[in-house]
């Protein structure tokens, strides 16, 4: 089995393991006891990703979810939302560096000088 069959399988299998946990943890914030599961099952997806776009789109994601999280508590429990808003910033920086380390790489043939 080769190396990109492997990371495929691994990548299918933890989709359908975590599946269920984030079902239980979907709608958690940050005061929620299940909202470390919720953390950790994102960050087993990204462990299971090994595509630089893929790993930028679930950063893209969990920022997305980080920010929908700090729209709903932000009024409610200001303390809770500054640890948010740190998160929404690193997953943004994190989908950012993922990104640019997809594109072209110099000296590829695709009209470097």
């Amino acid at each position: 089995m080769g190396t990109k069959a492997a990371a495929f399988i691994l990548s299918l299998l933890a989709t359908v393991l975590f599946a269920t946990g984030s079902f239980a943890s979907d709608g958690t914030l940050p005061d929620d006891p299940l909202y470390q599961a919720k953390i950790s099952t994102e960050e087993a997806k990204l462990k299971a990703a090994v595509d630089p776009l893929e790993k930028a789109a679930l950063h893209t994601e969990f920022a997305g979810n980080r920010l929908a999280e700090l729209q709903e508590i932000a009024s409610e429990k200001p303390g809770l939302a500054r640890g948010l808003a740190d998160r929404y910033e690193a997953s943004v920086r994190a989908a950012m560096n993922e990104r640019g380390g997809a594109g072209p790489k110099p000296g590829n043939g695709r009209g470097s000088t």
